[in-house]
């Protein structure tokens, strides 16, 4: 494939990482066909080889989809917010409050939603 300019040399450097000849071959034509840089390649392959990493990626990914909502909620409620998933899907919210009257704030706020 290199010799007839399908992928680069940069790009067979990166598949001689994999063990599994198939594999690489089913790789390449992936880069050719999908247009693959070397470094989205490269990163492919240690996505290949190191699946559980995969999974922390997602984690990060998630974490900051929670933050971002956290901080829309801050940004709502006007106060700390919390939000704390659990692996399974579920999880917890949290709103803080310093005062009384900040409680009757928030819970004023939650109701008129349902309004």
């Amino acid at each position: 494939m290199v010799i007839d300019d399908m992928i680069s040399t940069g790009h067979a450097r990166a598949l001689l990482a994999l063990e599994d000849e198939e594999q690489q071959y089913t790789i390449a034509n992936k880069i050719f066909d999908e247009k693959l840089s070397v470094r989205e390649t490269e990163k492919l392959i240690k996505i290949l080889k190191n699946p559980k990493k995969t999974a922390k990626k997602e984690k990060i990914e998630h974490t900051f989809i929670y933050e971002n909502l956290e901080e829309k909620m801050k940004g709502i409620m006007g106060t700390k917010v919390n939000v704390n998933p659990k692996s399974n899907g579920k999880g917890k919210i949290e709103i803080e409050y310093y005062s009384e009257e900040e409680l009757e704030r928030i819970f004023d706020l939650i109701m008129s939603i349902q309004s």
